[in-house]
This record gives C-alpha cells, sequence and structure tokens, in this order.
C-alpha cells in the first residue's frame, strides 16, 4: 500500500491464457469504481496504467465492472477468479480514520489490489506552484499495487515508482511520464506475468470468501498484514 512519507503494503491478481514466448504477456484486471472518480477519468488512469506496464513490455486489457451486478455486465466480474486475474478497487477514502493521512493503497495475493482515491487528490496538492493531472498520479498509484502482486508485498526500490516514499519528486516525475518501473524490475515484471497465467487454479481460489464478491466489497480488507 502507498502512503505519503512511507508505504503500507500487503499484495493481491486476471490474466488472459498464457501468452507464447514471442509475444507480449497480457495481464487482464477487472477495475470496480467505488470513488467518486468519473469512468472519462478511470480512463485516462487506466491508460496510464497501461503506458507504464507497456514500458515493460506487458499489455493489460481493463474489464470495467459495475458495482452491483446488471444483465448486460461481462459475466468475469461476478465469477470466482481464474488464473493471472487481477481485482482492482478504486475506495473513495480508508475505512479506518487514523489511516486517511498516510496510506494510498494495498495489495493482498494472488489477486487483490485497492487504491483509495482520495488519496491521489490529495497528491494533486503537494505543490501550489504546479498543475497536477489526478488521472496520472491515479494511473501511477494503480501501477505501484499491481507491481506489488508481480514483484512481491515488500519489494520496493530507492527511485521509480515502486519508491515507498512518494513526495514531489515522484509526483513531478509522474507528470513527466518518467515515473516508471527500473530496468531490473521491468524483467521481472515481464517473466512473472508470464508465469501468472499457468498458476494452477487452486492458486486463486483458497480463501473461503469469494473473491468475486470480494472485490464488489467497498469495506472488506481481508488482511491488511504488515504496515
Amino acid at each position: 500500500m502507498i502512503s505519503f512519507f512511507g508505504l503500507l503494503l500487503v499484495c493481491a491478481g486476471k490474466m488472459a491464457p498464457a501468452q507464447s514466448m514471442s509475444q507480449d504477456p497480457e495481464l487482464a484486471v477487472l477495475a470496480y469504481n467505488f470513488s467518486d472518480a468519473s469512468p472519462e477519468l478511470m480512463d485516462r488512469a487506466e491508460r496510464e496504467t497501461q503506458r507504464i506496464f507497456g514500458e515493460a513490455k506487458i499489455h493489460i486489457s481493463w474489464i470495467d465492472c459495475p458495482i452491483r451486478k446488471v444483465p448486460t455486465a461481462n459475466s468475469a466480474c461476478f465469477e470466482e477468479p481464474v488464473p493471472g486475474q487481477i481485482r482492482l478497487r478504486i475506495l473513495k477514502r480508508p475505512s479506518e480514520p487514523r489511516f486517511r493521512d498516510s496510506i494510498f493503497g494495498f495489495a493482498i495475493a494472488p489477486l487483490f489490489a485497492t487504491v483509495y482515491f482520495e488519496s491521489a487528490v490529495r497528491l494533486t496538492r503537494i505543490s501550489i506552484n504546479a498543475e497536477i493531472d489526478l488521472s496520472i498520479v491515479l494511473g501511477c498509484l494503480i501501477a505501484h499495487e499491481i507491481g506489488h502482486l508481480l514483484l512481491g508485498e515488500n519489494r520496493h526500490s530507492a527511485s521509480g515508482i515502486m519508491k515507498a516514499q512518494w513526495e514531489l519528486k515522484q509526483i513531478q516525475l509522474a507528470m513527466m511520464g518518467s515515473l516508471l518501473f527500473l530496468p531490473e524490475e521491468r524483467a521481472l515484471l515481464n517473466s512473472h506475468a508470464r508465469q501468472r497465467g499457468n498458476m494452477p487454479r487452486q492458486t486463486f481460489s483458497t480463501n473461503s470468501q469469494s473473491d468475486a464478491v470480494l472485490a464488489q466489497n467497498p469495506v472488506a480488507t481481508r488482511d491488511l498484514g504488515k504496515r
């Protein structure tokens, strides 16, 4: 999970069918938006996340899921997860008031990620002298959390998008399109993205509570793990 002066992280993941080694791996991300973010803002944020992963030669296919079951919804939104799948929640804010000024998201392996919208908004106010695009910040936060699903819950770096502490410099880099995974992280991301599609189904179905239901619960966290 991401915090302003330090990150809280745990880890959380659908992928498309296994790719041949000659193709870029693909991650399928099911997004559930419980926040005030508009569909247009979400679309721009998703495109930024895709751009960041594209630098690691990973393609993301997005499925925008309704928060309530409707006949027109993609059936995958309400089914048990399959190997490689990632489920993303955009929540309004942390449910615990004590976390609201310090945490921007968290992830739970192998498939579950959460980003807090109001925390992304707060990051856009880090400087009064710069115009900061909320969709870019949100897209970077999403990329960070998905990164933990592929790199590990405690994987942080001294620089780049996986840096544990985000301050003005990281936001400035994001606005320049330069807040990215490091070269060594890109190689691991690509390798692990390929592997996820081949994981046994049990890996994604061992929890007593269905992750398909959990992803639609705006207050469920299951386990915030380490801080």
